[in-house]
């Protein structure tokens, strides 16, 4: 079972469930949450798949250049850069 949230890294609100028919159906039958809510309108779902399915290589390649260039912008400027990630923390700063 795959439970997740379409708000962080998609931009979007509400959640998924993946997982065999017969398990989504026993928890949403028998879990209170899903008992009083209702089903994600049909447009944000469709949001969602197409940001999952649009460009993802292209999108994450360009966002490690972007990184990298940042990166060496700070270090240029005299900033040490110890993180191999997108996040740079500010420890590391002179």
């Amino acid at each position: 079972m795959y439970i997740s949230s379409l708000s962080k890294g998609l931009g979007a609100f509400g959640g998924y469930v993946a997982s065999k028919k017969e398990v989504v159906e026993l928890a949403v039958n028998t879990s209170r949450p899903f008992i009083y809510t209702s089903a994600l309108p049909n447009f944000l779902v469709q949001a969602a798949l197409d940001k999952i399915s649009s460009n993802r290589e292209q999108k994450r390649i360009k966002l490690w250049k972007n990184i990298h260039m940042i990166q060496r912008g700070l270090e240029s400027l005299g900033y040490k850069i110890d993180s191999q990630s997108q996040i740079i923390p500010d420890n590391n700063w002179k």
